[in-house]
């Protein structure tokens, strides 16, 4: 009997062998899968994280540039404006000048120092420029080519 109560013992304890490294092969299964689900998981929401936060710079770098653009159109409105108004400015300027054209090409026929002692002495001479050409000293001073006085 004794030699029964020893392969008894052997075939239990064999049994209880065999059944402690079938519950660790699973249990090192399970802990395995369950790590890699745990570390797989803080990765994605990490990740999302990211995600979400590359968004946000992606829209505050369209918010910056959307921005700067616009100013850039401003500023470029301002300029085309301002070069508008200079020209319209000087076509005034080449209308107002224009009106003394045709005293300028009188006066360049002339010998200025010798007319100018000549209608001094002579009135028809002097009725003559005032006639040619009538109010020239009050349109200068008007455009602002002669001070006043």
């Amino acid at each position: 009997m004794r030699g029964l109560a020893v392969v008894d013992a052997i075939l239990t304890s064999g049994l209880a062998a065999a059944y402690i490294s079938i519950a660790a092969y699973f249990a090192k299964k399970y802990i395995a899968d369950w790590i890699s689900s745990s570390i797989r998981f803080d990765f994605d929401k990490k990740l999302e994280d990211v995600r979400a936060e590359l968004r946000e710079k992606e829209l505050e770098i369209v918010a910056l540039r959307n921005g700067a653009l616009s100013r850039v159109d401003a500023i470029q409105s301002a300029l085309v404006s301002r070069q508008m108004k200079a020209a319209d400015d000087l076509w005034v300027a080449v209308v107002e000048w224009s009106k003394f054209t045709h005293v300028v090409s009188m006066m360049s026929v002339l010998n200025f120092e010798a007319v100018s002692k000549q209608v001094e002495r002579e009135p028809k001479l002097r009725e003559t420029f005032k006639t040619v050409a009538p109010n020239i000293l009050d349109e200068v001073k008007r455009i602002g080519l002669l001070g006043e006085g």
